[in-house]
């Protein structure tokens, strides 16, 4: 069984009020961390409610595959994935029952261990503050054919799950999700999934599929939709600035990226190729002129525009303590993205403003000094302070626990 550990060190002179961390050993398990700008212990004290509801809804993505196979609930199991109206099952005011130590200002705390229903391969920050999680069965194997979890983050980390069967006949293991755009300004906006794994009887075979399906936040239903163009395995979807969706690489689909309509229909970009980007999640981002700007695990830089039948412009080179499978990357203001290698302890920022006056030039990498030693297997999270927290994992190994902690990079003014 793959079971990442992630830990939280913020290493700011500002705390925020947030646990930042979520982590997976043995039983699958979720810790929070919490700390104050204030020293004075009564003022956390006081404040307890109010780190609960920032808590629980910064959780870090958790995009790491493992190999393997196993089984959960009947894969059979014909439900559809319906599910009743969803229901908070905890407290509104919960706080880790764990003494507030002196130094808890300045070097932060930890809350007591909790169980998960299952490991948190995949997980999806719903607009109304719960969190989707998936692709492992309950016993912690490769697989997200069986079930998918609903959390009410207003509890205890162990309470509030809505534990529903997935009844799409799509294996979600190693998918790609994205947030849609909601429908009108009333509704929630529906996680949309693209592509995954196969499962063959007793495991998955890391393949990839053509499926796609949609959750609906409101019910809880995950329910399959049209297939895309191409099957995609490690895709990267990302929502354009017209609420189309943008889908990329994935094994299987590395020679054209689509874009699902609106209106639900895929249509490829045929004269897109991307045949020689690396297909493995490439790092995508919509720049400040509506194109596509992204760069693959080879440091290959590039822009897709996505009109019409496509084009892609190749635009430059990241040096190779840059590049990397493992290293991480977002968007901390429009046209600056932070760009974390995975096999060095370098980090830069790619600024692709110039391109908004200049159309051709090369994106501009800025390095920072931020890491005294590689990191590797990383997620960084976007926080509405402007600082990026980023998900460090040291001396990470498949089917093994890892060290974890997290940075906190300051916004740039």
């Amino acid at each position: 069984m793959f079971s990442p550990l992630i830990q939280g060190l913020l290493t700011r002179d500002a705390w925020h009020d947030s646990a930042r961390c979520i982590g997976l050993r043995g039983q699958p398990w979720i810790d929070t961390r919490v700390a104050r700008n204030q020293p004075e212990m009564a003022a956390v004290q006081a404040s307890r409610a109010n780190l609960l509801r920032h808590a629980v809804r910064v959780a870090a993505l958790l995009l790491l595959a493992s190999c393997g196979g196993g089984g959960d609930i009947d894969p059979a199991d014909n439900s559809g994935g319906r599910a009743k109206p969803l229901a908070a099952e905890a407290a509104a005011a919960f706080f880790p029952p764990t003494p507030i130590p002196a130094d808890a200002a300045t070097r932060g705390m930890w809350s007591p261990v909790y169980d998960w229903p299952l490991i948190a391969v995949h997980s999806v920050l719903l607009p109304d503050g719960r969190l989707l999680t998936y692709g492992t069965t309950t016993n912690g194997e490769q697989s997200g054919l069986a079930s998918y979890d609903i959390w009410d983050a207003t509890g205890a980390p162990n309470t509030g799950h809505l534990l529903l069967p997935n009844g799409t006949g799509t294996d979600l293991f190693c998918s790609s999700s994205v947030l849609l755009p909601p429908q009108s300004p009333s509704a929630l906006g529906n996680v949309f999934i693209a592509g995954g794994d196969n499962w063959i009887g007793n495991q998955v075979n890391n393949t990839a599929n053509p499926n796609s399906n949609v959750l609906d936040v409101q019910t809880g239903v995950l329910a399959r939709q049209s297939d895309m163009k191409r099957a995609r395995w490690y895709s990267t979807s990302t929502t354009l600035i017209n609420g189309e969706t943008y889908i990329q690489g994935g094994s299987s689909g590395g020679d054209r990226p689509e874009i699902r309509g609106l209106d639900g229909v895929f249509r490829l970009l045929s004269s897109a190729n991307t045949s020689t980007i690396n297909d493995q999640y490439p790092r995508n981002f919509v720049a400040p002129d509506g194109r596509v700007f992204g760069f693959d695990s080879n440091g290959k830089m590039f822009y897709i525009n996505t009109l019409a039948a496509g084009s892609v412009q190749m635009v430059g080179q990241l040096s190779a303590n840059l590049a990397g499978w493992t290293g991480s990357a977002a968007m901390f203001s429009p046209g600056r993205i932070l760009r974390l290698a995975g096999n060095s302890n370098a980090a830069a920022v790619i600024d692709i403003t110039a391109s908004l006056t200049v159309p051709k030039s090369s994106p501009h990498a800025m390095w920072v000094p931020l890491f005294a030693q590689p990191v590797s297997g990383t997620t960084q999270v976007f926080e509405p302070s402007s600082a990026v927290v980023d998900h460090e994992a040291f001396g990470l190994a498949s089917k093994s626990s890892a060290n974890r902690s997290t940075r906190v990079c300051p916004a740039e003014q």
